[in-house]
């Protein structure tokens, strides 16, 4: 079973507005190289040349773009189905579970995504991961919200972060600093 959220809001003309960008069908998610609305992992961003160096020894992970890694590899999280552990009317809280080896990296993971609706109104995204080997992992979501609830695209939308760190890349989008 797949679960596929798609929030709309009211406008002042009576109609509704998708809050979320997305596909216009189930299916285009397996065919789209955007990583709409998709869970990332296990390792969000690119890894240069599809290996790391961890306590002197260099793994070599599975490349899919070009000879990097990005967001996982070619089967990464994103292409995976993931299993409803326990849903209400407030929330949805998925698992899945790599095996040693994945896409290269070492180690059995566990991995668990909560979507929450608080009683504010806002919807929280939590991941939490659980390892038996030392391992890279980042994970994150690839939902694209429309901030302003008009009828404005993206490309009028204004978003300030205030962030006590940020993490510099180069022009290959990958970091400059360790």
């Amino acid at each position: 079973m797949r679960l596929y959220f798609q929030p709309v809001f009211p406008l002042s003309d009576g109609s509704v507005r998708e809050a979320l960008l997305g596909c216009a069908s189930p299916e285009c998610y397996q065919d789209q190289a955007a990583f709409l609305g998709a869970s990332i992992g296990r390792y969000a961003n690119r890894i240069a040349n599809s290996r790391y160096t961890f306590d002197g020894e260099t793994v070599t992970l599975s490349p899919s773009q070009g000879v990097n890694q990005l967001h996982g590899g070619p089967e990464g999280f994103d292409k995976r189905r993931w299993q409803i552990v326990n849903q209400n009317d407030r929330q949805v809280l998925f698992a899945l579970s790599s095996d040693d080896g994945d896409q290269g990296f070492p180690g059995n993971l566990g991995a668990t995504v909560q979507y929450r609706l608080t009683d504010d109104n806002r919807i929280s995204i939590t991941y939490r991961a659980t390892v038996d080997k030392p391992c890279p992992v980042n994970m994150t979501n690839h939902v694209y919200f429309n901030l302003d609830g008009e009828q404005s695209d993206v490309r009028n939308h204004k978003l300030q972060i205030l962030a006590e760190e940020y993490l510099p890349v180069d022009e290959g989008a990958f970091r400059t600093t360790a």
